[in-house]
């Protein structure tokens, strides 16, 4: 504890005598400082005079000063609380309750702020903190980010990637932009980079229904260069449409492939704009086709979602109206093959040729191309021409006027070097030349050309271009590729996903790990509030959402294959029994509704509840069930053995890490003996199931029309259950 005599009269003092005494006339700087800190630490608003001495002593007691730096240190009178220097700035932004303007009565301290770090502008630095707080807030809690916080995420990330278009943006605030929740989703929600993707393609996410909106985001284009470095990978590179089954007699179209054949020139005319290697492929798909036709063709999409090593998610398979095999050039088309079948044709072709189209640049080609079908080549090129579309030969005059590349140096050295060096620089030319090509396919990716004969014996082989390399988070852009860079995660043409090999499995980053095993539960004491009490106003309300919610997990046990039988309303221990006669096991299942987010708010079980999932652990269930009444938002959440010792808790939303994810065969519930509901049949029983490779077929007893076999699709037909005839739902 330190004394300090309180001279009102400051000219009556004796400073020879005092400075005698050993008495400081002026507390020393780090003093100062520790008096700051004190109100800091108790929210004191500390006196004016304070940051007074500090900014005079600025210019040389600056190491004194600068411990300051790193907290929160400057006090706002508007907000009654200190705030980090980091938060303030000498010009006025649009960052909200994130950057904060120099108070009007601190204006004057510029000497102070500076060696505190405040600066004019927020830097690259200040927008990835800004994303880590917003993110820090909404991603624990659940809550969907809309508003002004919003408003000012968005714009972080706008700033940030023009900083990186820039080359100013530095490889430390990539990094920090991979560690957490950092990229919003079509949800609103908040998602991991590594677990989420870009929707540049309508026609993949169509497939999936909305079931990939969670790891779907929808960012501006000029984001996505940015996004990609720190992880975020495209719908369009990770999705691929394969043929799930034909059915009917094969019968062969030669008619429909030479009129593509004849357009391949139209096709390449109408692609003026994009790369040559890209129009070859094309033009290569359209002349190189087989075509047939069938009754019936179903085709089914799958997407790798996160590591290369997890399994692709499938969407349900569809009935299609053409589909298009790249890789055998074969072309199947529905029957009837007509007119009307141009535009199913022309965007199954150009969808698989060009998976890196942004938008609805394919429907646009599709609506530009569809009409030339039915006008004879001639007349279509006359018409591409009307409208000013590029003669084929313009468009390869153009492109070799567009060679900016350094003239080369002639050989150096004599002999047989020049030989051996004119050989190697000519392959070097080819190679620049197709990666060059590839390079303006678009961001991040190319395009293969086409596979040429294979080389006769003796004949020299051509070396393949190399293919562009990941960067790394900041390296600087245009920097030298290694001598032996690693396989793409996916064929970019394609989008199909690399089967895994003996790559070892890319371990889980540690934020990640330790974020994962946090479980968050709200415990009630013996004494405390019953969490299944009702109060009168809500009973009427609860129950609905109860019948809701119950009726909801009862089709969710049918369509996976199980028994469900509900308990009375007022059964105190669980609300329904579900028998799974396949492995011989029943579940006992409490079920939980709440009508909006299953968040932090939780659900309950009582005492009694709990104790039968502590007598019944192997069969004890927990389904929570959100957005109960609001059909397309609604999901269920199953859990398995809930019980801890304590006499009742609550589940939050962290608890989804162990939730039993159970993926839905869409053919499992089809079995002999099942009850069956045909969109054309009717209510039926299937008698036999009769597995013919991918495709199945039923023989099933209609009540109506009799014994009927029917192929198996999940589309027309729905297991039911006993007492209803509606569809169960997915």
């Amino acid at each position: 504890m330190k004394t300090i005599l309180d001279f009102r009269n400051t000219t009556r003092l004796k400073t020879p005598l005092l400075e005698a005494l050993g008495v400081k006339i002026n507390p020393e700087t780090a003093l100062v400082v520790r008096h700051l800190q004190h109100c800091m630490e108790n929210n004191v608003k500390p006196s004016d005079v304070v940051y007074r001495v500090l900014n005079d002593r600025a210019p040389q007691d600056e190491a004194a000063i600068e411990v300051l730096a790193d907290s929160r240190c400057i006090y706002v009178e508007a907000m009654k609380s200190f705030v980090h220097p980091e938060q303030l700035f000498w010009s006025t932004q649009q960052l909200g309750r994130f950057a904060l303007t120099i108070p009007p009565n601190l204006n004057s301290y510029r000497p102070l702020f500076d060696v505190l770090g405040v600066t004019d502008g927020p830097e690259g630095g200040d927008y990835v903190r800004i994303v880590h707080e917003i993110s820090d807030e909404y991603f624990v809690q659940s809550k969907a980010l809309q508003g002004q916080d919003r408003a000012v995420f968005d714009l972080c990330w706008k700033s940030l990637a023009t900083l990186y278009d820039r080359d100013a943006l530095g490889a430390d605030d990539v990094r920090e932009l991979q560690k957490v929740p950092t990229v919003v989703n079509v949800s609103d929600h908040l998602v991991d980079p590594d677990e989420v993707l870009i929707q540049d393609s309508e026609w993949y996410a169509g497939f999936f229904d909305g079931d990939l909106d969670a790891a779907l985001c929808k960012p501006l284009p000029e984001l996505w260069p940015l996004l990609e470095q720190v992880g975020v990978k495209r719908l369009s590179r990770q999705a691929c449409v394969a043929l799930e089954f034909t059915d009917g007699e094969e019968m062969e179209q030669p008619r429909l492939a030479s009129t593509l054949l004849a357009r391949s020139d139209l096709i390449q005319r109408l692609l003026h704009d994009r790369p040559q290697v890209l129009r070859e492929v094309v033009a290569s798909g359209f002349s190189d086709l087989t075509a047939k036709s069938y009754e019936v063709v179903h085709i089914q999409a799958s997407v790798q979602i996160g590591d290369d090593d997890d399994p692709p998610q499938p969407a349900s398979p569809i009935r299609a109206h053409a589909y298009y095999d790249r890789e055998t050039h074969l072309l199947s088309v529905e029957r009837p093959v007509g007119d009307r079948s141009w535009s199913h044709v022309l965007n199954a072709l150009l969808h698989q040729l060009i998976p890196d189209a942004v938008g609805s640049e394919v429907p646009k080609l599709t609506l530009s191309l569809r009409p030339l079908m039915a006008l004879s080549p001639e007349q279509g090129h006359q018409e591409l021409s009307d409208a000013g579309v590029p003669e084929l030969e313009d468009i390869a005059i153009s492109q070799e006027a567009e060679d900016t590349t350094f003239p080369e140096l002639g050989p150096i050295g004599t002999g047989d070097e020049t030989q051996d060096a004119t050989d190697d620089e000519d392959e070097t030319t080819e190679a620049t030349q197709d990666e060059g090509d590839a390079s303006r396919a678009g961001p991040g990716g190319d395009v293969p050309q086409s596979p040429g004969p294979s080389p006769k014996e003796g004949e020299k082989v051509q070396q393949p271009a190399a293919q562009p390399v990941a960067q790394t988070p900041g390296e600087p852009r245009g920097s030298a590729a290694p001598a032996n860079p690693s396989p793409p995660a996916s064929t970019p043409v394609t989008g199909r996903p690399v089967v895994p090999g003996t790559r070892a499995k890319k371990s889980r980053p540690r934020h990640k790990v330790q974020r994962d095993k946090r479980l968050l539960s709200y415990v009630n004491h013996a004494g405390g509030e019953d969490t299944d009490a009702e109060d009168g106003g809500n009973l009427e309300h609860n129950m609905a959402i109860e019948a809701a919610a119950r009726d909801a997990v009862r089709k969710y046990e049918i369509a996976r294959g199980r028994t469900p039988k509900q308990m009375a309303l007022t059964h105190p221990g669980y609300d329904i029994v579900s028998q799974d006669h396949v492995r011989g096991t029943q579940r006992l299942i409490e079920v939980k509704g709440v009508a909006g987010e299953w968040n932090k708010t939780g659900v309950g079980l009582s005492k009694l509840q709990f104790t039968n999932a502590q007598e019944y652990p192997e069969q004890y269930w927990l389904y929570v069930v959100e957005f109960v009444g609001d059909p397309p938002n609604m999901r269920i959440h199953p859990i398995a053995k809930p019980a801890t010792q304590v006499t009742s808790f609550m589940f939050d939303g962290n608890w989804r890490a162990v939730v039993d994810e159970e993926p839905i065969d869409p053919v499992i519930a089809f079995r002999p003996g099942a009850r069956v509901k045909h969109q054309s049949w009717g209510v039926g029983r299937i008698a036999t199931v009769d597995v013919r490779g991918s495709m199945r077929l039923l023989a099933v007893d209609f009540e109506k029309y009799g014994r009927r076999t029917v192929t198996l699709s999940v589309r027309a037909m729905s297991v039911v259950g006993e007492e209803d005839d509606g569809d169960a739902p997915a």
